[in-house]
């Protein structure tokens, strides 16, 4: 994180950052393979604010309700669902710590364009 803050410092207003909120599956895109999503598409997410899209996209996720029979056990449309798929890791300490190193802010007002 210190990397992407030296990289967007002096560049607030002039960056702009793009989230595709579809086919959420358990694991990281980094993974070798994919499994079911667990959730349904959202949609895409702009911001000029990185950690404010994340923190966004996190809300949007853990808004929907999940899709019966894939990993995710829990079918509640207000549960922490990324907290449900890995119990043993807090998805927030990298919203705070980008908070914390002046990349952002977690707080955002959502618009929505159709």
């Amino acid at each position: 994180m210190e990397y992407a803050a030296g990289v967007l410092k002096g560049k607030k207003g002039k960056v702009g950052f793009i989230s595709f909120v579809m086919d959420i599956s358990p694991q990281c895109d980094c993974y070798g393979f994919s499994d079911a999503r667990i959730v349904p598409d959202v949609g895409i997410l702009l911001s000029k604010d990185p950690v404010a899209i994340d923190q966004a996209s996190a809300d949007l996720i853990n808004g929907q309700p999940g899709i019966s029979g894939t990993a995710l056990g829990s079918l509640s449309a207000t549960s922490d669902k990324l907290r449900d798929i890995h119990p043993d890791i807090d998805w927030k300490i990298q919203i705070k710590h980008a908070e914390r190193l002046g990349l952002g802010t977690s707080n955002y007002q959502l618009i929505r364009v159709k």
